[in-house]
């Protein structure tokens, strides 16, 4: 029986990226779920990043912060985010994977986005995807508790609207 696990250099790479990218807080492999945790922030902005390194993350108890990057999926997005989750400036032509709970602000502006099937349904403060390519907002949540901003898309129909907005449509 093998008592340690050697380390690999690609191993060190995530694990220092971790390290760097965790604001005010810290990170720990959840055995129960098999997902990375966050206490407190996650910033991996403006890294190039084309995903998350092989990272699934499960809860981020701050802001998850991957806006100005390549990303063309959230695979491995945290389920869940205790403050803001922001994604906008990428390549995302979907938001499959992304958290569905989000505590506060869900942004993803500025992406390539022609469908917001996989957003969370439930955002209790604002939701921002404007400057995409919908056509609909089909799969967009049903309940924000602040603002919803859709502007600047090719919206056509208004079909799968939020039913309750707390603050501006």
């Amino acid at each position: 029986m093998e008592l340690f696990k050697k380390i690999t250099k690609e191993d060190l790479e995530v694990i220092n990226w971790l390290t760097k990218c965790t604001k005010g807080g810290s990170w720990e492999f959840n055995k129960k779920t098999g997902l990375l945790d966050v206490k407190g922030d996650f910033n991996c902005h403006k890294q190039n990043l084309k995903d998350f390194k092989g990272v699934k993350f499960g809860v981020v108890t701050g802001t998850f912060n991957c806006s100005k990057n390549n990303l063309t999926s959230l695979e491995g997005a945290p389920q869940k985010v205790g403050w803001n989750f922001d994604c906008e400036n990428n390549n995302l032509t979907s938001l499959v994977g992304a958290p569905q709970e989000v505590e506060y602000i869900f942004d993803c502006s500025h992406n390539k986005l022609t469908s917001l099937e996989g957003a969370p349904q439930v955002v209790k403060g604002h939701f921002i995807c404007d400057y995409n390519q919908l056509t609909s907002l089909e799969g967009a949540p049903q309940k924000v508790g602040a603002y919803f901003d859709c502007r600047n898309n090719k919206l056509t129909s208004l079909v799968g609207a939020p039913q309750d907005v707390g603050d501006d449509f």
